[in-house]
């Protein structure tokens, strides 16, 4: 990532309503105290798009039934959505295109390997190899990919060299995301959550109901997951 990016990344955060997550428990933004936000119909008919994924949490489910979208494969599910919001960027002159959908256990576990041989090719331990390649790729099983709910995203004007952060169509991203559905899934300053360095290309589906209210919340999917588990007293 190239060292300007910070800002940018941070922006999904800082531009929206300034909701304290430790208080989230015991009070909503008025953002999200809408009959809507409150229903609870709403988030269990997108419950499926909730399934949180991370380093310490293994994707158990089956292979998604997959469409493809522009040249990669994501869950059926999500793919109307997706096609809506790349529509919406185009119609705006921003030149979203995507680069990456479902990946299977296998690739992921290669791409995994990789990463860690490069580091260890720099004269790190297998130990210490794992552990930085971590912060940017996942091991096959514990990747969002694997759930058909994750896309990456660069710009097609996107210059050699340049960070996508730094694109026009990055900021439309994290503007307008919520809308379809969206969310920006490793934003910067909340690494320690996430588990993953700051990444603006990779985006997950949660749905329109779940998006917004994670907005307001200012919460990442770790974040909202622990959050609603608290709420329904898990």
């Amino acid at each position: 990532m190239t060292a300007g990016a910070g800002g940018l990344g941070y922006f999904l955060w800082t531009q929206l309503p300034q909701t304290s997550a430790e208080g989230a428990d015991s009070q909503l933004s008025s953002s999200v105290t809408s009959a809507a936000l409150q229903s609870s119909s709403l988030v269990q008919n997108e419950e499926f798009a909730l399934v949180l994924v991370n380093q310490e949490q293994p994707w158990e489910g089956s292979v998604p039934v997959l469409v493809e979208v522009e040249g990669v494969s994501v869950d059926e599910r999500i793919a109307d959505a997706l096609r809506q919001m790349l529509a919406a960027a185009q119609a705006e002159d921003c030149s979203l295109s995507l680069v990456k959908g479902y990946v299977s256990k296998e690739e992921q576990d290669a791409e995994y390997e990789e990463v860690v041989a490069q580091y260890m090719q720099q004269g790190y331990s297998r130990i210490k190899s794992e552990a930085e390649a971590s912060l940017v790729v996942q091991k096959g099983g514990y990747s969002e990919y694997q759930t058909g709910l994750a896309v990456d995203f660069t710009a097609e004007t996107l210059a050699e060299g340049q960070d996508f952060s730094s694109t026009k169509e990055y900021r439309w991203l994290v503007r307008n995301c919520v809308t379809y559905g969206f969310v920006l899934r490793y934003p910067e300053g909340k690494e320690s959550q996430t588990g993953m360095t700051f990444n603006p290309s990779h985006f997950r589906y949660v749905g329109k109901t779940n998006a917004e209210r994670m907005r307001a919340l200012e919460m990442t999917l770790d974040e909202y997951a622990a959050y609603l588990a608290r709420q329904q007293g898990r």
